[in-house]
């Protein structure tokens, strides 16, 4: 796995290490924004985003400078983020958090996993651990039986979070394409690329088992257009 700034979105992962959800990396940036600078439709996503994240856990957090990652636990992962942004030089991001009953027993578990890139205490080497974190598997015995106090509450349903988070990156990445044609003189939309009568028989040609390829160029269309035709219509 390659850090690059397309990839500081933030992954939610169980405790065993069965991916939850993903969320983006203009999402993650509304948690650096003040609530009050932002439009009442991404509020209530910030909240949203906030309580997927903010569940006992162990998580990962990256610094792009120094080519680290911090390996550790926290009953809040954004607030500690928070707390390890002021005093750093650096803008840190929050790649990974596993949802945890015992985030210490985790993080000890994560830690051991990856002691060979370990360049002091909880910070890791990131060319090496990146690679190593997604293929993690958690036995179920690290986190070992919580008494009842320490089971994490159920969060929200994290698909609705999820579609509320990805609905507003869409909804920004809409505007930022229409302000570009707009500056370059474009209309506000693309034209579509097939007449109704022509969308209409690539449908029916596809729904009767014609190949996508010979679809795309029968209509002098790509692969892509011809599934969100036929996406669109279902």
């Amino acid at each position: 796995m390659t850090i690059t700034p397309e990839t500081y979105g933030c992954v939610i992962r169980e405790e065993t290490g069965e991916e939850l959800m993903v969320i983006p990396p203009r999402a993650m940036k509304l948690l650096s924004t003040n609530p009050q600078q932002l439009p009442e439709s991404l509020r209530s996503t910030r909240e949203a985003l906030e309580f997927a994240l903010n569940v006992p856990s162990c998580y990962a957090i990256y610094d792009p400078v120094t080519q680290r990652i911090k390996i550790g636990s926290s009953v809040h992962p954004v607030q500690r983020l928070r707390d390890l942004q002021v005093g750093s030089p650096t803008t840190l991001h929050l790649l990974m958090v596993w949802h945890a009953v015992s985030p210490s027993h985790l993080e000890a578990f994560v830690q051991e996993e990856l002691r060979e890139f370990r360049v002091r205490g909880e910070w890791f080497d990131a060319r090496g651990a990146a690679d190593a974190l997604p293929a993690l598997r958690v036995p179920v015995t690290t986190s070992r039986r919580p008494v009842p106090s320490l089971v994490k509450p159920a969060p929200k349903p994290l698909l609705a979070i999820a579609e509320d988070i990805l609905t507003a990156d869409r909804r920004e990445r809409r505007a930022v394409v229409l302000r570009k044609r707009t500056e370059r003189g474009l209309p506000a939309t693309c034209p579509p690329k097939l007449a109704g009568d022509q969308r209409d028989r690539l449908i029916r040609l596809y729904r009767s088992g014609e190949p996508v390829d010979e679809l795309a160029a029968l209509f002098g269309v790509s692969r892509r257009t011809v599934f969100r035709y036929v996406r669109n219509a279902a």
